[in-house]
């Protein structure tokens, strides 16, 4: 497998984008005021489940990443209200000019995308929720859709003319982290240990629950690492504040940073709470 695209949930990025920016400055690319979506399959007015299918004013682009061998950008939106017809799309950009607002198709089908009126069937009144991870939460209720579960697609080169993407694996949470709840689950990182596709490691972090957890794409299997001081978040840098608005958001570990491997093929890898001032740096041996 020469090309793959790794996905968590709805979202992991594994490709950079390769646009040529201006030597000085910073320059629009690609701007949304209301997101429009290409073909949906269903009537913008249709009710799933007690929502609205599609309401336009709640679908805001999250994350982006580009793959330079198909052109295919890809998007996730935020499935943190109601009326969110998709959470994975993508568009063709050569299909489009710098400072335009693409029209999104969903990445890999709108039938992995759509939700269905037996979804809101299973539900549970807790305290956490994440969009994310299989889980859906609308004021107080949680809908559990599916397992957590790091998806991973082929991606052609063809794949803006064909937009066929198989499912090469499925590796759902294990219990023990489904317990902790998958709540928080948002940044991943890629660590290849060689020209060898299937030789990776991926880094995922929890913001909420803090923990780093390691997933083995070689052997399938997954390890976290939980009840680490420097993954938790400062309390007193927990605060978003304005002169009229104060939130709490006590997010804890969140992205890892990868140094050059050394000569045994081992990296620093850096890390830090959203909430702190402190950086934190560990050999990735002991993480494996």
């Amino acid at each position: 497998m020469t090309q793959k695209l790794l996905l968590v949930f709805f979202v992991l990025i594994i490709t950079q984008l390769n646009y040529v920016y201006p030597k000085k400055g910073v320059q629009e690319v690609y701007k949304w005021k209301n997101i429009k979506f290409e073909n949906l399959p269903l009537p913008e007015n249709t009710t799933v489940g007690p929502y609205p299918y599609y309401i336009p004013e709640n679908n805001n682009i999250m994350q982006m990443g580009y793959h330079p061998q198909s052109g295919i950008m890809l998007v996730t939106v935020a499935r943190l209200r109601p009326g969110v017809p998709i959470t994975l799309g993508a568009f063709c950009t050569d299909d489009y000019s710098l400072g335009s607002s693409p029209a999104i198709w969903a990445f890999p089908d709108y039938e992995s995308n759509t939700l269905k009126n037996s979804d809101f069937e299973n539900y549970s009144r807790r305290e956490y929720y994440n969009p994310d991870t299989g889980t859906l939460k609308f004021g107080l209720t949680n809908y559990v859709v599916q397992k957590p579960a790091i998806m991973i697609y082929n991606l052609p080169p063809n794949g803006c003319k064909t937009r066929v993407f198989h499912l090469i694996r499925k590796a759902e949470f294990p219990e023990q982290l489904i317990k902790i709840d998958p709540f928080g689950t948002l940044y991943m990182t890629l660590d290849p240990q060689s020209h060898n596709c299937d030789d990776i490691f991926i880094y995922f972090t929890n913001v909420f629950q803090n923990y780093l957890a390691v997933y083995s794409y070689k052997e399938n299997e997954f390890w976290y690492f939980k009840n680490q001081t420097t993954f938790q978040p400062v309390q007193e840098e927990s605060y978003l504040t304005d002169e009229s608005f104060k939130f709490f958001l006590p997010l804890g570990v969140v992205s890892v940073a990868l140094d050059h491997p050394d000569k045994h093929g081992d990296r620093i890898a850096y890390y830090m709470p959203s909430a702190s001032g402190a950086q934190y740096a560990v050999n990735e041996d002991s993480e494996k």
